[in-house]
């Protein structure tokens, strides 16, 4: 799996991908306490190893990744951030409804 342009062997891979599980989980358990600010930046950086990872937007993991970044900016109150965030996602776009 490519990650920075460099072929990653399966095992690397794998301990990147537990260290975006791991972000996620953490970022979940801040969202459940009120804590926006932190959860949206462990998000962000799952995001980033994810997209790395995985390449662009059509990849479920990384979609699904901008889809929790939308639901943190709705909790925020910041409606607009959410909508920017769900129309990065490839199937849930209107260009592709």
């Amino acid at each position: 799996m490519p990650l920075f342009g460099v072929s990653l062997p399966a095992d690397s891979a794998r301990r990147v991908s537990h260290v975006s599980k791991t972000l996620m989980n953490m970022a979940n358990v801040y969202k459940n306490q009120g804590k926006y600010e932190e959860a949206l930046e462990m998000h962000t950086k799952s995001l980033q190893i994810k997209t790395r990872v995985y390449g662009g937007d059509w990849h479920p993991l990384v979609a699904d990744c901008l889809r929790k970044i939308g639901n943190v900016s709705g909790c925020r109150g910041n409606r607009a951030a959410a909508t920017e965030m769900y129309s990065g996602i490839p199937h849930l776009s209107p260009d592709v409804l």
